[in-house]
This record gives C-alpha cells, sequence and structure tokens, in this order.
C-alpha cells in the first residue's frame, strides 16, 4: 500500500477526521475554551471599567491556554492517532503508523521512513491554522456576551445572541429584540463578529434595514492575529464601503489611530458599549 498524502489529508481533516476527533477528546470547545478564560480573568484580574483591556486580557488569556493545549495535542498527536485509528475508520493513517513501528526496528536511519509520519503532521498543521481562525471569531463573540452581562445587559431581554431577524441572514446580536425592531429600528443595534476585517460583513449586513445601528466587531488591535489585526487592515476602500452601508467597525482602542478617527466608520469596544447603555432606555424591553 503506497502512501497517498491527499486521502491521508482526507481522512485527517474531514467533519469526522481524524484531527476532529482527537480535538473533541482532548481540546475544550469553544464555549468551554471561553469559560476557563473568564474564570482566569476573575481570579487574576476581574476590572470591568474599560471593556477594551478588558476584552483584550480575555483574548489573550484564552489563546495562551488554546496554544498550550494545542501544543499538547501536538506533541502527542502520533500517540493519540496510534491509539484511534483503525483500518476500518482511517485506513491509510493506520497503514502509515504500522509501518514506521514496523521498519523502525530494522532500519539504521530512522529518518527515511517519516514521509508517512511527515504527512500526517503536515494535515495536523494545515488544520491548526484553520481552527484558530473559526475558533478565534467564536471566542470573540462568548467574550463580548460576558462583558455585556456583566455590564448589565440582559441576554433575551437586551440582546438576543445568533438572531434572525424576520429573514434572511442571521446575526451574531441583535439588540434588543423583534418588539423594538418593529416601531423604532433606529435605536436596534444589528451585529456580525468577524475577528479580521474580511468581507464578511457585505453577505451578513445584506439584508438588514438601513436605519438599524449596524457594527461589525472585529479583534483589530489584538496582538494575538499579526498582521491581520493591524489597523492597516481597514484599508480606505473597506471604511468607504462600511460608511456607505451604515455600517462601523468595533475594534480596539489602542488600534484607532487618526484616519480610522476621522473616518467615522470606527469605534471602540468602549465607545460602543456607551452607545448601547445610551440608547438602551428607548428598548420596548425595559
Amino acid at each position: 500500500m503506497s502512501i497517498d498524502f491527499s486521502k491521508i489529508k482526507s481522512e485527517c481533516q474531514t467533519s469526522n477526521g481524524l484531527i476532529k476527533k482527537v480535538r473533541d477528546n482532548f481540546l475544550p470547545n469553544t464555549i468551554m475554551m471561553a469559560e476557563i478564560a473568564q474564570k482566569e480573568f476573575e481570579e487574576t484580574i476581574n476590572s470591568f471599567a474599560n471593556i477594551d483591556i478588558a476584552l483584550s486580557s480575555l483574548l489573550n488569556i484564552e489563546y495562551s491556554i488554546y496554544l498550550n493545549k494545542q501544543n499538547e495535542i501536538n506533541e502527542r498527536f502520533i500517540e493519540f492517532a496510534d491509539k484511534i485509528s483503525s483500518s476500518a475508520n482511517y485506513p491509510n493513517v493506520r497503514h502509515v503508523i504500522d509501518e514506521f513501528k514496523k521498519n523502525i526496528k530494522t532500519v539504521s536511519d530512522p529518518t527515511v521512513i517519516l514521509t508517512g509520519i511527515n504527512h500526517i503532521i503536515t494535515s495536523l498543521a494545515d488544520s491548526n491554522r484553520q481552527s484558530r481562525v473559526s475558533r478565534s471569531g467564536s471566542s470573540l463573540m462568548h467574550h463580548i456576551s460576558y462583558l455585556l452581562q456583566k455590564r448589565g445587559f440582559i441576554l433575551g431581554r437586551d440582546f438576543q445572541r445568533e438572531y434572525i431577524l424576520t429573514q434572511g441572514c442571521k446575526l451574531d446580536f441583535f439588540f434588543p429584540n423583534i418588539e423594538t425592531f418593529n416601531y423604532d429600528p433606529i435605536n436596534c443595534c444589528a451585529v456580525a463578529c468577524q475577528t479580521t476585517s474580511n468581507d464578511r460583513f457585505r453577505l451578513t449586513f445584506a439584508q438588514v434595514p438601513d436605519r438599524t445601528r449596524n457594527r461589525a466587531c472585529t479583534a483589530i488591535g489584538s496582538s494575538n492575529f499579526g498582521s491581520l489585526g493591524d489597523p492597516s487592515s481597514l484599508t480606505n476602500n473597506k471604511l468607504d464601503e462600511a460608511r456607505s452601508n451604515g455600517i462601523k467597525f468595533v475594534i480596539f482602542d489602542n488600534a484607532i489611530d487618526h484616519r480610522l478617527r476621522s473616518s467615522k466608520t470606527v469605534m471602540s469596544y468602549e465607545e460602543w458599549f456607551k452607545e448601547l447603555n445610551d440608547i438602551k432606555g428607548f428598548w420596548a424591553s425595559n
């Protein structure tokens, strides 16, 4: 049986693949990971006076926890794969590991038999990059929800999560509810969480009424995302497009330079929370 990298990749990276099975067994899901970070935040910092600082700290704590747990999986992945894979569920991975274990006893230079193992590790590395991006979006949403509640906003009354407004796209947050939207949309707020300044907001807000306050919450300004979190990623073209569609980006205060401030399409998290508090008095549920 020859080594086919495409088949190894398929066995490792699919929705029912080996990597997901290992992560499900050894890595907390996004909700649990956020809760672990929030518990550590309360035990160490426990200050909600500045939302930009609090949210940045939560993201940093969770990212550190995630990296530690991911590194443990990386170091032991072949061990885990050996325990989980069989000729029935992951035959190519099983073959690679069996061949390595058999040949390691006979070859004089073990490096010559690492090709198959390297294919498995390469699949894991590719998947790790994708996982970090997808998890970071969920992480941002969980921590915003947590901070909103710490500032006195009630989930299910003052704001909704993963909400479809009458029809169309699902919004990550909506403030406060459909009842208020029906008679006072200008004092409602529709939100998408998009970690970096990609083009997802175009789809998310395509069917949202113009009079609703539309916000795109990002992690721009966080050190966790390298160049993707740099304020320069909000190009003038993106700012112009956001302005024409009635959207404001919410980013960390430390990332708001003169260019972004003068665009009037960017606000900090503390400014956004203040805005929500200011319009709270108009909401039908209060």
